[in-house]
Order: structure tokens, then sequence, then C-alpha cells
């Protein structure tokens, strides 16, 4: 039988691999979903908080990133409704219904997955718009106990915008309260950075 020697410095190496080995796969497909850091869409700053209210679990998100786009671009991206799904991760389909001046109803259909689940999500959005300032959204109907989020617009320079974007949902299905808020938060960050990339496109 032919024996190993493993050097003292390699054991310890080892254990401490074998020790973060189950914290690294918890992570990892967070981590792998995750935009690449050096990527000039990267959201700046990303939170999601997950808390009881009601006898249900809800997430308080907010995220901020300063796109390379004038603030009409960047209206002009997050106004097209039915345009969307082409380029935000895990959108079906988005289209505008109804519009009344600066107030719109939206139908959206996607999905989000957790772990081994891929979870359907069917929205009816009230969108209230102050132009190139905000667009506040509020849950009509949906499979949601709560939903509510707005983007917001701050011109940085001619050629630059900051968008924020804040909200709280609440699903009416199961989240992993393990995973749950790493995960979404995943998923807001692919978002984030999808939206700014097509912002950042030349307008056809």
């Amino acid at each position: 039988m032919t024996r190993y020697c493993i050097a003292p410095e390699r054991r310890k190496l080892l254990v401490r691999i074998g020790a973060a080995g189950l914290h690294t796969w918890l992570t990892l497909p967070a981590a792998l979903a995750a935009s690449n850091p050096s990527d000039p869409a990267t959201p700046t700053e990303i939170t999601v908080e997950r808390s009881e209210r009601d006898g249900y679990p809800v997430f308080d998100i907010h995220a901020g990133i300063t796109v390379a786009a004038p603030p009409q671009r960047v209206w002009q991206v997050l106004t097209d409704y039915d345009r969307l799904a082409e380029f935000v991760p895990n959108l079906i389909s988005s289209r505008l219904i109804s519009r009344h001046g600066n107030e719109c109803v939206v139908v959206q259909e996607g999905y989000g997955r957790f772990l081994f689940v891929k979870q359907k999500i069917d929205l009816l959005l009230q969108a209230q718009e102050v132009p190139q300032t905000s667009i506040a959204l509020t849950l009509l109907r949906g499979n949601m106990h709560e939903y509510r989020a707005e983007w917001r617009l701050n011109r940085v320079e001619a050629n630059a915008t900051q968008l924020i974007y804040t909200g709280a949902i609440a699903p009416a299905f199961y989240v992993p309260a393990l995973f749950g808020t790493a995960l979404i938060k995943s998923d807001l960050r692919n978002m984030i950075a999808a939206v700014a990339r097509e912002m950042e496109k030349t307008a056809p």
C-alpha cells in the first residue's frame, strides 16, 4: 500500500478548507449569480432586510447605482414597459394595459428561483409617474401579500444619473428562511445591473 505524507502546513490548510466547505456551498449560488465587481453596471449599494409583519416575512430592499446615461435615456428605458422582459432577468412578459396621464397599469409575469424551486410570479401593478423624477409601483393583484417599489432618478451631470430603487416585498409563497435574503439580494443585483446596461446602450 502506498502511503502519502502530508506536511503539517498542508494538513492545516485541508482542515481550514473542510471547515469552510459548508459555508462555501451555502453562499456559492448567490456569489455566482452576482455581477462582476469590475462591471461598470454593478450596483454600488444593495441591502435586503428580512422582518416579520402580520405573520409573514417581508423583505425591505434598497439598491443604488450611477448610470452613464442622461436622465432622459434612463426614463425612456424605465417607462418602456412593453420591452422590459427583453433585458430584465427572470421577467417573462411585461405589458402596459392602460394609461391615464402619468398613471399606468402594467401586468407582468416572471419567476423566482429559490434553490431547486422555480416559482412563478404574477403581478398587476399601478405605476404613478413623475416624469424624469420617479416611478412608484403598487400592487393591484398578484401572488404577493405586499409589493411596493419606487425608482428615483437624480441627475449627477449631463451624461450621468443616480438611480435608486427601494421597496418592500412579501411573497404569498414559501421563501426559505435560511437562503431567502441572499437569493433576493442576488436577483436584485442582477436586475439593477441589467437595467443599467440597457440604459447605457445608445438609444435606438
